[in-house]
């Protein structure tokens, strides 16, 4: 026997057999004809070669290789039985889940803390898992599994539904003391004579330093959100934000806040899914979780 000719009926049998050792006990547990019952053994010894069950008084003991089979039996059975239920009847107060996402370190401190304070409350359960990849690599990690959502502004993705959250623009950020120029919105002629440091996970403020043709005035380059805004506090450097990130830090750390007058400042958080995994209930309900949390 080929192992695409076993069938969930044989799995389920050798389950129960394995635990109550008895092939009529088997046989009444899961509503099928002693017959019946009798031929599923021999399917099972047929294809695995071996007799996995021995008689002795009283009904059957497993062998060695059906020893070793259980467990793996038992994990893919229960596997199996955990993700149906998710598909037909997912239940976020009682279901134990991790859900993967695609955030920037900076998306992680803006959206994360509402996102769990809302889950403890409806979903104890139920942990995010956020991590930054390579925006080049989302797509496929969407449409293989490997991360359930991406939330941010990413709008290379292709092939990708998505739904936009929040309209967003950039401003600068600075030391409050810091003198800039003016008294309004900084033009672009305004930014030529600052300083700036940035983030190697900012893509996009990145791709606009160099599209204002100020890469010469970013001095320093950092690994995190966190060091960029240290040196921001600490020195004459600027950075660009997202506005809603910015007022966020700013209620928690001094932070200057100036107005943009930028011709592509305007950016759209979105959360982004693979069409492969839409129509499954715990896909779903964790997807109107996040619309209704952060839009």
């Amino acid at each position: 026997m080929q192992d695409d000719e076993f069938d969930l009926n044989l799995f389920r049998f050798f389950q129960v057999l394995y635990h109550v050792r008895s092939v009529s006990r088997a046989a009444q547990q899961l509503g099928i004809t002693q017959p019946a019952a009798s031929q599923r053994l021999m399917r099972l010894r047929q294809g695995l070669n071996d007799p996995l069950f021995t008689r002795v008084p009283g009904g059957v003991r497993p062998t060695p290789v059906a020893d070793r089979l259980a467990p793996h039996i038992e994990r893919g059975m229960r596997e199996l039985s955990t993700g149906l239920m998710e598909h037909r009847q997912f239940d976020p107060a009682t279901v134990r889940k991790t859900y993967r996402f695609h955030m920037s370190d900076t998306g992680e401190a803006r959206f994360l803390p509402q996102l769990v304070q809302g889950l403890w409350q409806q979903a104890p359960g139920i942990r995010l898992e956020c991590d930054a990849y390579d925006t080049a690599q989302v797509a496929d990690l969407l449409h293989d599994g490997a991360i359930d959502f991406a939330l941010g502004y990413l709008p290379g993705l292709k092939d990708i539904e998505s739904l936009a959250l929040i309209r967003d623009s950039y401003v600068l950020v600075s030391r409050p003391a810091l003198q800039l120029p003016g008294a309004g919105a900084l033009s672009p002629n305004d930014l030529q004579g600052l300083q700036f440091v940035s983030a190697r996970s900012h893509t996009h403020p990145n791709q606009l330093l160099e599209s204002l043709q100020l890469t010469a005035q970013v001095r320093q380059c950092t690994s995190s959100t966190l060091a960029l805004l240290q040196l921001v506090q600490h020195t004459d450097l600027c950075a660009l934000l997202a506005r809603s990130i910015a007022e966020e830090l700013a209620e928690t750390i001094p932070l200057g806040i100036r107005e943009l007058d930028l011709p592509e400042e305007k950016l759209v958080v979105s959360l982004y899914w693979s069409h492969r995994y839409a129509h499954l209930a715990y896909h779903r309900w964790m997807k109107q979780y996040v619309i209704d949390t952060v839009a």
